[in-house]
């Protein structure tokens, strides 16, 4: 990651809008990486956001965020996030992948606050 120095285990937040997300869903999201995730060490963010539906002013300033719509850094060519993730890598290695959705959003949180 670019100016990151990270352990072994690490959290990276996707914070992605498009038309198939949920708004409601990614604004408590956005919240909460405000509040608990920027600057925060051995946690990342991937800014995958225009900033038109949501003020991501926080995010482009933030030192820990990585503000790109193309991504072409972290996925490969032509892939774009949908909706808005959270990965836990655990040891060098992606452990658990958990979107940012309706269905899922309280269990998403109540893991973060926990871990």
């Amino acid at each position: 990651f670019p100016n990151q120095t990270i352990g072994k285990n690490y959290k990276i937040f996707v914070f992605a809008d498009s038309k198939i997300t949920c708004p409601a869903c990614n604004k408590s999201f956005m919240n909460f990486l405000k509040e608990y995730v920027i600057d925060k060490p051995n946690c990342f963010i991937i800014n995958y956001s225009s900033g038109a539906m949501y003020d991501i002013s926080d995010l482009l300033e933030a030192k820990n965020c990585y503000n790109d719509r193309k991504t072409k850094f972290f996925v490969a060519e032509g892939y774009k996030f949908e909706t808005s993730k959270v990965i836990i890598v655990k040891n060098d290695k992606i452990d658990t992948v958990m979107a940012v959705e309706l269905e899922t959003l309280q269990e998403t949180v109540n893991y973060l606050y926990s871990h």
